[in-house]
């Protein structure tokens, strides 16, 4: 879960999201091997889709399991 203050809105929420994807394609290198991975990211926003921390990640879940329903490594907005 990552927590945002200082992103005022859906495009630049949506340029960082679109960083961590980017940055799990990439995979990662270890002396025993590659590990490649992805990512499913659900975001949400205060006060919309939650006006409690709880109601926040409840949302943001949500849209994360709408992503991995459909193949999963991708973003999904509450």
């Amino acid at each position: 879960m990552l927590i945002f203050e200082a992103l005022e809105n859906q495009a630049s929420v949506e340029i960082v999201a679109q960083r961590i994807l980017d940055g799990f394609k990439m995979g990662f290198q270890f002396e025993t091997g590659r590990i490649e991975l992805s990512a499913s990211i659900g975001i949400a926003f205060f006060p919309e889709q939650g006006g409690t921390t709880s109601e926040l990640f409840e949302s943001a879940d949500r849209a994360m399991y709408t992503v991995k329903q459909s193949g999963g490594s991708g973003i999904a907005f509450a």
